[in-house]
Protein backbone atom coordinates (compact mmCIF):
# COMPACT_ATOMS: atom_id res chain seq x y z
CA UNK A 1 0.00 0.00 0.00
CA UNK A 2 2.84 2.36 0.75
CA UNK A 3 4.47 2.43 -2.45
CA UNK A 4 1.00 2.73 -4.33
CA UNK A 5 0.21 5.98 -2.22
CA UNK A 6 3.57 7.36 -3.10
CA UNK A 7 3.49 6.77 -6.16
CA UNK A 8 0.05 8.81 -6.26
CA UNK A 9 1.57 11.72 -3.70
CA UNK A 10 1.70 14.86 -5.20
CA UNK A 11 -0.27 14.64 -8.01
CA UNK A 12 -3.90 14.97 -6.23
CA UNK A 13 -5.35 16.38 -2.95
CA UNK A 14 -4.43 13.91 0.03
CA UNK A 15 -7.80 12.69 0.17
CA UNK A 16 -8.16 11.99 -3.61
CA UNK A 17 -5.07 10.53 -3.54
CA UNK A 18 -6.27 7.93 -0.96
CA UNK A 19 -9.09 7.13 -3.20
CA UNK A 20 -7.17 6.37 -6.14
CA UNK A 21 -5.02 3.80 -4.20
CA UNK A 22 -7.80 2.33 -2.73
CA UNK A 23 -8.83 1.71 -6.77
CA UNK A 24 -5.59 0.73 -7.86
CA UNK A 25 -5.62 -2.03 -5.08
CA UNK A 26 -9.06 -3.26 -6.40
CA UNK A 27 -10.54 -2.08 -3.20
CA UNK A 28 -14.65 -1.15 -2.39
CA UNK A 29 -14.81 -2.16 -6.94
CA UNK A 30 -15.77 -5.17 -8.81
CA UNK A 31 -12.94 -4.30 -11.10
CA UNK A 32 -9.45 -5.56 -10.66
CA UNK A 33 -7.33 -2.23 -11.84
CA UNK A 34 -3.61 -3.34 -10.19
CA UNK A 35 -2.02 -5.24 -12.76
CA UNK A 36 2.06 -4.75 -11.19
CA UNK A 37 4.27 -2.41 -12.43
CA UNK A 38 3.76 0.19 -15.14
CA UNK A 39 4.42 -1.64 -18.34
CA UNK A 40 6.47 0.64 -19.84
CA UNK A 41 9.27 0.23 -16.72
CA UNK A 42 8.63 -3.66 -17.18
CA UNK A 43 9.92 -3.22 -20.76
CA UNK A 44 12.37 -0.80 -20.21
CA UNK A 45 14.16 -3.80 -18.13
CA UNK A 46 13.59 -6.19 -21.08
CA UNK A 47 16.74 -7.38 -23.28
CA UNK A 48 14.05 -9.46 -25.55
CA UNK A 49 10.37 -9.19 -25.86
CA UNK A 50 8.23 -12.21 -27.19
CA UNK A 51 5.23 -13.69 -27.47
CA UNK A 52 5.91 -17.20 -26.66
CA UNK A 53 4.12 -20.74 -26.66
CA UNK A 54 4.93 -23.32 -23.45
CA UNK A 55 5.81 -26.56 -24.49
CA UNK A 56 6.92 -28.08 -21.35
CA UNK A 57 8.69 -27.80 -17.73
CA UNK A 58 12.33 -29.41 -17.37
CA UNK A 59 13.58 -29.14 -13.90
CA UNK A 60 14.05 -25.63 -13.17
CA UNK A 61 13.07 -24.43 -16.68
CA UNK A 62 10.37 -22.89 -19.08
CA UNK A 63 10.56 -24.91 -22.51
CA UNK A 64 9.13 -22.08 -25.30
CA UNK A 65 8.37 -22.08 -28.75
CA UNK A 66 8.62 -18.48 -30.34
CA UNK A 67 5.26 -16.90 -31.74
CA UNK A 68 6.61 -13.16 -32.46
CA UNK A 69 9.36 -11.42 -31.55
CA UNK A 70 8.70 -8.26 -30.48
CA UNK A 71 12.10 -7.13 -28.90
CA UNK A 72 15.51 -8.54 -29.99
CA UNK A 73 16.19 -11.65 -31.77
CA UNK A 74 15.15 -15.16 -30.74
CA UNK A 75 15.27 -19.02 -31.52
CA UNK A 76 12.54 -20.66 -32.92
CA UNK A 77 12.44 -23.04 -29.73
CA UNK A 78 14.40 -21.40 -26.15
CA UNK A 79 14.54 -21.84 -22.69
CA UNK A 80 13.33 -19.28 -19.58
CA UNK A 81 14.60 -19.69 -15.67
CA UNK A 82 12.00 -21.16 -13.49
CA UNK A 83 11.17 -20.29 -9.96
CA UNK A 84 10.69 -23.09 -8.06
CA UNK A 85 9.51 -20.87 -5.41
CA UNK A 86 7.44 -18.23 -7.63
CA UNK A 87 6.61 -20.48 -10.73
CA UNK A 88 4.48 -18.14 -13.23
CA UNK A 89 0.84 -19.32 -13.57
CA UNK A 90 1.08 -21.05 -17.00
CA UNK A 91 0.51 -24.28 -18.22
CA UNK A 92 1.93 -26.46 -21.18
CA UNK A 93 0.30 -25.23 -24.61
CA UNK A 94 -0.56 -21.69 -22.81
CA UNK A 95 0.38 -18.76 -24.95
CA UNK A 96 2.45 -15.12 -23.11
CA UNK A 97 3.44 -12.12 -23.88
CA UNK A 98 6.94 -12.56 -21.90
CA UNK A 99 9.77 -9.22 -21.51
CA UNK A 100 12.99 -11.23 -20.73
CA UNK A 101 16.47 -10.26 -19.70
CA UNK A 102 19.85 -11.75 -20.80
CA UNK A 103 22.19 -12.47 -23.45
CA UNK A 104 21.18 -15.31 -24.41
CA UNK A 105 19.18 -19.08 -23.27
CA UNK A 106 17.92 -19.67 -20.69
CA UNK A 107 16.64 -15.52 -20.00
CA UNK A 108 15.30 -14.49 -16.84
CA UNK A 109 11.45 -13.55 -16.47
CA UNK A 110 11.47 -9.55 -15.95
CA UNK A 111 7.75 -10.20 -14.59
CA UNK A 112 6.48 -11.12 -11.64
CA UNK A 113 4.26 -13.86 -11.19
CA UNK A 114 1.27 -11.58 -10.87
CA UNK A 115 2.37 -9.83 -13.80
CA UNK A 116 2.56 -12.35 -15.86
CA UNK A 117 0.61 -11.67 -19.46
CA UNK A 118 -1.62 -14.80 -20.71
CA UNK A 119 -3.06 -14.69 -23.73
CA UNK A 120 -5.83 -15.92 -23.80
CA UNK A 121 -7.15 -16.04 -27.36
CA UNK A 122 -6.11 -14.70 -30.89
CA UNK A 123 -7.59 -11.25 -30.52
CA UNK A 124 -6.06 -10.87 -26.76
CA UNK A 125 -2.27 -12.03 -28.62
CA UNK A 126 -2.94 -9.06 -31.45
CA UNK A 127 -3.76 -6.32 -29.14
CA UNK A 128 -0.99 -7.03 -26.52
CA UNK A 129 1.67 -7.41 -28.92
CA UNK A 130 0.12 -4.28 -30.63
CA UNK A 131 0.64 -2.12 -27.11
CA UNK A 132 4.20 -3.53 -27.09
CA UNK A 133 4.56 -1.98 -29.77
CA UNK A 134 3.00 1.04 -29.43
CA UNK A 135 4.88 1.62 -25.80
CA UNK A 136 8.05 1.03 -27.36
CA UNK A 137 7.53 3.11 -29.71
CA UNK A 138 5.94 6.29 -27.71
CA UNK A 139 7.91 5.87 -24.81
CA UNK A 140 9.72 9.13 -24.83
CA UNK A 141 6.80 10.72 -25.94
CA UNK A 142 4.70 10.88 -22.87
CA UNK A 143 1.13 12.94 -24.72
CA UNK A 144 1.47 10.37 -27.60
CA UNK A 145 1.92 6.92 -24.74
CA UNK A 146 -1.34 8.26 -22.55
CA UNK A 147 -3.46 8.40 -25.91
CA UNK A 148 -2.26 4.84 -26.73
CA UNK A 149 -3.10 3.83 -23.09
CA UNK A 150 -6.64 5.45 -22.95
CA UNK A 151 -7.24 3.20 -26.09
CA UNK A 152 -6.36 0.32 -24.18
CA UNK A 153 -8.77 1.34 -21.64
CA UNK A 154 -11.69 1.72 -24.65
CA UNK A 155 -10.87 -1.15 -26.08
CA UNK A 156 -9.16 -3.49 -23.70
CA UNK A 157 -9.00 -6.71 -22.83
CA UNK A 158 -9.30 -6.75 -19.39
CA UNK A 159 -6.02 -7.70 -18.29
CA UNK A 160 -4.53 -4.68 -20.85
CA UNK A 161 -7.29 -2.12 -19.71
CA UNK A 162 -6.44 -2.42 -16.04
CA UNK A 163 -2.08 -2.40 -16.71
CA UNK A 164 -3.53 1.01 -18.94
CA UNK A 165 -4.74 2.37 -15.17
CA UNK A 166 -1.34 1.52 -13.28
CA UNK A 167 0.95 2.72 -16.66
CA UNK A 168 -0.68 5.70 -16.40
CA UNK A 169 -0.36 6.63 -13.11
CA UNK A 170 3.47 7.91 -13.24
CA UNK A 171 2.54 9.74 -16.82
CA UNK A 172 0.11 11.93 -15.03
CA UNK A 173 2.03 12.58 -11.92
CA UNK A 174 5.01 14.03 -14.23
CA UNK A 175 2.60 16.53 -16.08
CA UNK A 176 -0.37 18.46 -14.83
CA UNK A 177 -1.50 19.64 -17.94
CA UNK A 178 -1.56 15.67 -19.18
CA UNK A 179 -3.73 15.09 -16.33
CA UNK A 180 -6.07 17.46 -16.36
CA UNK A 181 -6.35 16.52 -20.54
CA UNK A 182 -6.77 13.10 -19.57
CA UNK A 183 -9.21 13.48 -16.51
CA UNK A 184 -11.69 15.32 -19.04
CA UNK A 185 -11.12 13.07 -21.95
CA UNK A 186 -12.31 10.36 -19.43
CA UNK A 187 -15.07 12.33 -17.73
CA UNK A 188 -16.50 12.10 -21.45
CA UNK A 189 -16.26 8.26 -21.65
CA UNK A 190 -16.94 7.82 -18.42
CA UNK A 191 -21.00 9.57 -18.96
CA UNK A 192 -21.16 8.21 -22.41
CA UNK A 193 -22.96 5.52 -23.65
CA UNK A 194 -20.62 3.72 -25.75
CA UNK A 195 -17.99 1.51 -24.89
CA UNK A 196 -18.23 -1.45 -22.08
CA UNK A 197 -19.32 -1.71 -18.25
CA UNK A 198 -15.38 -1.82 -17.45
CA UNK A 199 -14.10 0.78 -19.51
CA UNK A 200 -16.49 3.62 -18.33
CA UNK A 201 -15.57 2.59 -14.67
CA UNK A 202 -11.82 2.74 -15.22
CA UNK A 203 -12.23 6.12 -17.02
CA UNK A 204 -14.30 7.46 -13.58
CA UNK A 205 -11.55 6.80 -11.83
CA UNK A 206 -9.26 8.58 -14.40
CA UNK A 207 -11.71 11.37 -14.19
CA UNK A 208 -12.10 12.26 -10.78
CA UNK A 209 -8.36 12.72 -10.62
CA UNK A 210 -8.92 16.58 -11.15
CA UNK A 211 -11.51 18.58 -9.78
CA UNK A 212 -12.31 19.29 -13.32
CA UNK A 213 -12.49 15.95 -14.36
CA UNK A 214 -13.86 15.18 -10.88
CA UNK A 215 -17.04 17.91 -11.39
CA UNK A 216 -17.69 16.81 -15.35
CA UNK A 217 -17.85 13.42 -14.14
CA UNK A 218 -20.67 14.16 -11.30
CA UNK A 219 -22.58 16.69 -13.66
CA UNK A 220 -22.65 14.36 -16.32
CA UNK A 221 -24.09 11.48 -13.81
CA UNK A 222 -25.82 13.99 -11.72
CA UNK A 223 -28.00 15.33 -14.92
CA UNK A 224 -29.01 11.60 -16.60
CA UNK A 225 -26.10 10.25 -18.33
CA UNK A 226 -26.05 6.41 -16.99
CA UNK A 227 -25.28 5.44 -13.95
CA UNK A 228 -23.09 1.80 -13.25
CA UNK A 229 -22.38 0.53 -9.89
CA UNK A 230 -18.15 1.38 -10.17
CA UNK A 231 -18.71 5.10 -11.65
CA UNK A 232 -21.33 5.66 -9.31
CA UNK A 233 -19.35 4.77 -6.10
CA UNK A 234 -15.85 6.36 -7.64
CA UNK A 235 -18.06 9.64 -7.89
CA UNK A 236 -20.05 9.36 -4.46
CA UNK A 237 -16.57 8.91 -2.57
CA UNK A 238 -14.97 11.60 -4.45
CA UNK A 239 -17.45 14.27 -4.46
CA UNK A 240 -17.98 13.29 -0.44
CA UNK A 241 -14.60 14.17 -0.11
CA UNK A 242 -14.36 17.34 -2.14
CA UNK A 243 -18.01 18.59 -0.57
CA UNK A 244 -19.20 19.21 -4.48
CA UNK A 245 -22.29 20.64 -4.83
CA UNK A 246 -23.74 18.26 -7.01
CA UNK A 247 -23.43 15.39 -4.54
CA UNK A 248 -26.97 15.46 -3.04
CA UNK A 249 -28.55 15.64 -6.85
CA UNK A 250 -26.77 12.59 -7.25
CA UNK A 251 -27.25 10.32 -4.62
CA UNK A 252 -31.33 11.28 -4.64
CA UNK A 253 -31.11 9.80 -8.46
CA UNK A 254 -29.20 7.20 -7.14
CA UNK A 255 -31.21 6.10 -4.51
CA UNK A 256 -34.34 6.26 -6.60
CA UNK A 257 -32.95 4.14 -9.27
CA UNK A 258 -34.79 0.87 -10.46
CA UNK A 259 -31.26 -1.06 -10.33
CA UNK A 260 -31.20 -2.10 -6.56
CA UNK A 261 -27.28 -2.83 -6.88
CA UNK A 262 -27.68 0.96 -7.96
CA UNK A 263 -29.38 1.64 -4.47
CA UNK A 264 -27.12 -0.51 -2.55
CA UNK A 265 -23.87 1.02 -3.83
CA UNK A 266 -25.43 4.58 -2.80
CA UNK A 267 -25.98 3.95 0.96
CA UNK A 268 -22.59 1.68 1.50
CA UNK A 269 -20.18 5.01 2.20
CA UNK A 270 -20.93 6.58 5.58
CA UNK A 271 -18.72 9.59 3.90
CA UNK A 272 -21.32 10.33 1.52
CA UNK A 273 -24.30 10.76 4.37
CA UNK A 274 -21.75 12.78 6.66
CA UNK A 275 -21.27 15.39 4.38
CA UNK A 276 -25.78 15.34 3.36
CA UNK A 277 -26.10 15.81 6.71
CA UNK A 278 -29.73 15.68 7.87
CA UNK A 279 -31.17 15.31 4.83
CA UNK A 280 -28.53 12.48 3.35
CA UNK A 281 -29.28 10.62 6.74
CA UNK A 282 -33.19 10.98 6.58
CA UNK A 283 -32.98 9.23 2.74
CA UNK A 284 -30.60 6.45 4.37
CA UNK A 285 -33.49 5.92 7.54
CA UNK A 286 -36.40 5.25 5.30
CA UNK A 287 -34.06 3.00 2.72
CA UNK A 288 -33.16 1.20 5.72
CA UNK A 289 -36.80 0.67 6.58
CA UNK A 290 -38.79 0.67 3.33
CA UNK A 291 -36.46 -0.35 0.25
CA UNK A 292 -37.74 -3.53 -1.24
CA UNK A 293 -34.74 -5.26 -1.56
CA UNK A 294 -33.36 -6.94 1.48
CA UNK A 295 -29.54 -6.43 0.55
CA UNK A 296 -30.13 -2.53 0.22
CA UNK A 297 -32.23 -2.60 3.25
CA UNK A 298 -29.36 -4.09 5.27
CA UNK A 299 -26.44 -2.11 3.61
CA UNK A 300 -28.54 1.49 4.51
CA UNK A 301 -29.24 -0.60 8.56
CA UNK A 302 -25.35 -1.23 8.55
CA UNK A 303 -24.30 2.40 7.06
CA UNK A 304 -26.48 3.81 9.97
CA UNK A 305 -24.83 1.70 12.57
CA UNK A 306 -21.66 2.87 11.03
CA UNK A 307 -22.62 6.47 11.70
CA UNK A 308 -24.31 6.48 15.08
CA UNK A 309 -20.96 4.71 16.44
CA UNK A 310 -18.88 7.27 15.22
CA UNK A 311 -20.26 9.57 16.98
CA UNK A 312 -20.28 8.22 20.19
Amino acid sequence: MRGLLDSVQGLLPTGIALLVAAAALGQGHPLNVSRGRPLQERLTQADVIAVVEVAGFPPGRIDVTTREALLGELPAHFAIKRSRSTPPPLAVGDRALVPLRGARPPYVLVDQPAETIRLTDATAETRWADAVRGTLREQENPDALADLMLGWVDQGPAALRDTAFASLLPLLRASPALLERVALDRAKAATAEEGTRDARAVSAMLARMSPAGLDRLIQGLAGGSPLEETGLSVALRAGALANHAELPRLFARAVRAENAELRRAAVRNPSVIAVLGASGEAQLRQLAEEDPDEAVRRAANETLGRLHRARR
